[in-house]
């Protein structure tokens, strides 16, 4: 039990030497600079949200103009060929 309370003792001397591990329990605050740009949550929430919307939106107009121009095209013809097994592929 010693050797572990050792241990940690000697990392805390390291850390504190190292990597000024007091200086950060300290309650400093740092100027902000005016001219940085700050994103409102709300906003990038909404303009999330509203993105998310049309991708969903582009994504169906695309799925019913495909099937729109497969039920425009597609014939008994173009629906035979298509699901018709090549000879080729069968024989071995």
């Amino acid at each position: 039990m010693l050797v572990s309370r050792w241990a940690q003792e000697t990392l805390l001397k390291y850390a504190r030497r190292e990597f000024g591990l007091d200086g950060l329990s300290e309650n400093l605050l740092e100027p902000v600079d005016p001219a940085e740009p700050v994103v409102n949550p709300q906003w990038w929430l909404l303009d999330r949200l509203l993105n998310r919307a049309r991708t969903q939106r582009a994504r169906r107009s695309g799925r019913q103009a495909l099937a729109d121009c497969k039920a425009r095209h597609a014939t008994p013809h173009h629906i035979a060929v298509g699901t018709r097994r090549r000879r080729s592929a069968t024989k071995s």
